[in-house]
């Protein structure tokens, strides 16, 4: 996920499907869990 600071951006890796992406320069938060919500996200790592 990247989260901008001001004038540069923050790159966070997250693996809690509660997480919300805050888009404060926009006044907007979104749920992962409402981005991914028609997704398979099965593990492929073998």
């Amino acid at each position: 996920m990247l989260i901008r600071e001001q004038v540069y951006w923050l790159f966070m890796e997250t693996h809690d499907p509660a997480a919300v992406l805050d888009l404060s320069s926009v006044g907007c938060q979104v749920p992962l869990a409402e981005i991914y919500r028609t997704t398979d996200l099965t593990d492929f790592s073998g």
